[in-house]
């Protein structure tokens, strides 16, 4: 790989440099002011999660009898 190209300093429109920059923590102050309300949402997503477990099963256990036939 070129080494322009990997420290994405390459004048080319078309280079992409391979490294992501990370977000500052900054950057997401504010968004989850409250801790409640993010446990509260945390346990709103774990008990659908929870209560869909079955659904998702069957799901799963049909689409592998229709990959197991090749009805896919």
């Amino acid at each position: 790989m070129r080494s322009d190209i990997a420290s994405g300093t390459s004048s080319s429109p078309n280079a992409r440099p391979c490294r992501r920059q990370t977000p500052s923590p900054e950057r997401f102050a504010g968004l989850a002011e409250d801790d409640r309300e993010v446990d509260a949402y945390r346990e709103r997503v774990e008990a659908e999660y929870e209560e869909t477990a079955t659904e998702r099963e069957q799901d799963r256990r049909e689409f592998v009898g229709r990959l197991a036939t090749g009805d896919i």
